[in-house]
């Protein structure tokens, strides 16, 4: 497969695959191990999240956009972290209500970046 083209047409807006590849010096395995972790994680973090805003720790909440943020960036996600870092500002601002719509925009992103993940992970990227 070729790396200068997406695996699917939707790719292209999910992730910057030159970025990934120039950014993981075209480390194949770096890449799947780093997609193994990324899923591990992703229940705890996408768990962190919900729970915070549940509580309405506003603290809590920015610690774990931030935390999703570092996760999705290694990917070249630019969607995923904008949602991502629009989450952790808003929470460190303390405004609960917009986080609470910003929420589920961001835990759609990370889904579509997931769903690309999953897609690509056992491909020749």
């Amino acid at each position: 497969m070729n790396q200068s083209e997406p695996t699917h047409p939707d790719d292209a807006r999910v992730f910057d695959r030159q970025a990934l590849m120039e950014y993981l010096d075209h480390d194949l395995d770096l890449f799947q191990e780093l997609v193994e972790i990324f899923f591990e994680e992703l229940p705890g973090l996408q768990s962190r999240l919900q729970q915070a805003l549940q509580r309405e720790d506003a603290p809590a909440l920015r610690t774990a956009a931030h935390s999703l943020k570092g996760s999705v960036s290694q990917f070249a996600a630019v969607s995923a972290r904008a949602e991502a870092a629009r989450l952790e500002e808003l929470a460190d601002q303390g405004d609960l209500p917009a986080c609470r719509k910003a929420l589920p925009e961001l835990l759609a992103a990370v889904q579509e970046l997931a769903s690309v993940l999953q897609r690509v992970r056992n491909q020749d990227f």
